[in-house]
């Protein structure tokens, strides 16, 4: 099994609970972080771009799932040793007043320009040992959708999990979720 790797200047390893318990006591207030693998990973600022990524996704989303699932936009997801918090997340519909962090999802997507490597590298390994069936990294640097599916356990990659699966796909392709395979849509609606 791989070592997933981290930039050094960015390392601190942590616990779930740990992390929880300070953010709780307002120890990284003034930090934007998350949890990968018990890094803590400062996140990047967003950029006009990756907003416009996030909102056109969502919005794309919200039409296709519709109301019977919750599109969630930049919250955390409670992954083992993770708490990351993709860009959008698909999850099944949580009961009104439910106040839990989920475990998984049906589809999560990352709008990537500089954090292209840690979504391909460290994340997508993440993701497939949850068990989340699609993730798709909008590279809005190429203008392109990763499009991985088909989790599984292979010992040769970090965390020893990767995808079976990985379609790149243009502008001009069409996607479609896994869960609404007739939905498809054009990835140029998803490009700012």
């Amino acid at each position: 099994m791989t070592n997933l790797s981290l930039p050094l200047a960015n390392r601190k390893k942590w616990t779930v609970e740990a992390f929880d318990r300070l953010t709780e006591m307002g120890a990284f207030a003034d930090e934007k972080l998350e949890l990968l693998e018990g890094d803590l990973v400062e996140k990047m600022s967003q950029n006009e771009p990756h907003v416009w990524g996030v909102y056109l996704m969502q919005n794309k989303l919200i039409q296709i799932f519709g109301q019977s699932y919750m599109v969630r936009g930049q919250a955390p997801l409670q992954l083992e040793d993770s708490k990351p918090e993709p860009d959008v997340a698909v999850i099944n519909m949580p009961t009104r007043g439910t106040i839990q962090i989920p475990s998984t999802a049906l589809l999560v997507v990352e709008i990537a320009d500089s954090t292209l490597q840690t979504d391909r590298d460290v994340k997508s390994h993440i993701y497939a040992r949850a068990g989340i069936a699609e993730y798709w990294i909008v590279n809005l640097n190429a203008r392109q959708v990763e499009v991985r599916r088909d989790p599984r356990a292979d010992d040769s990659q970090p965390l020893g999990f990767t995808y079976g699966s990985l379609q790149t796909l243009d502008a001009n392709d069409q996607l479609a979720p896994l869960s609404f395979p007739t939905s498809s849509f054009s990835v140029a609606d998803i490009l700012p």
